[in-house]
């Protein structure tokens, strides 16, 4: 946290060209690259991606519509705590299977 402005440093350097956020104009990721079965369009490497970009390691990524897991699996694979919601039964069973 910042002390100046009590907000997350991505938060406050966001746009400002300072700071730990760094995230480019465009991000290419390949559409379509997921795992077999999988229908969610999210691409693991665009997940991670964002994960990296928006928080710190032991940080908490919060998805509330998690669906198969994709954006947990990458927080968990770059060090965070994760908490994903899902109201789906299928996909609970599919996100809870990929975190194990």
């Amino acid at each position: 946290m910042s002390e100046k402005t009590a907000w997350h440093p991505c938060v406050e350097s966001f746009g400002k060209g300072h700071g730990i956020a760094r995230i480019p104009d465009v991000i290419v990721n390949n559409v379509g690259g997921n795992e077999r079965g999988l229908e969610h369009p999210l691409v693991f490497a665009l997940a991670e991606q964002l994960v990296k970009t928006f928080s710190q390691s032991g940080d908490l990524v919060l998805d509330p519509f998690c669906g198969s897991g994709q954006t947990l699996l990458a927080a968990k694979g770059c060090g965070r705590r994760y908490l994903g919601i899902e109201r789906e039964e299928k996909y609970v069973r599919i996100a809870l299977e990929r975190l194990r």
